[in-house]
């Protein structure tokens, strides 16, 4: 008899632009895959980002395909973008994440770690 390694973990947090979610979802559908661990998707929504400039790919996604959770999937969230144009994807500790458009053709972010000041030495 197997153990499930899935049961004991925490699920792995996925994050990316708004349609990620649905990507991986039909990917592991039309694949037949079952994954050893359990996942949730945090989409990051823009509303006021320049996101792309000049040549552009434009795409959008029906959300109405694959709405049903995948066996391994755990409910996401959505984030959305702050005034300044960022995304504060999550905090821990001292740690804060942020993300913030790349200039790209297609939706692209990149990541900050940032690190609160410490009284001290």
């Amino acid at each position: 008899m197997g153990i499930n390694c899935a049961e004991n973990r925490e699920p792995v947090e996925i994050y990316g632009p708004v349609g990620l979610r649905k990507f991986i979802r039909v990917s592991l559908e039309l694949s037949q895959s079952l994954l050893g661990f359990t996942y949730s998707v945090i989409e990051l929504h823009c509303f006021n980002s320049g996101f792309v400039q000049g040549d552009t790919v434009e795409w959008t996604c029906s959300p109405s395909t694959s709405d049903s959770l995948h066996p391994n999937e755990t409910s996401g969230r959505t984030i959305y973008e702050s005034d300044d144009g960022l995304w504060k994807v999550c905090r821990e500790g001292n740690l804060t994440v942020f993300a913030a458009p790349l200039k790209h053709r297609v939706t692209c972010f990149g990541y900050v770690i940032q690190e609160q000041q410490l009284p001290g030495n």
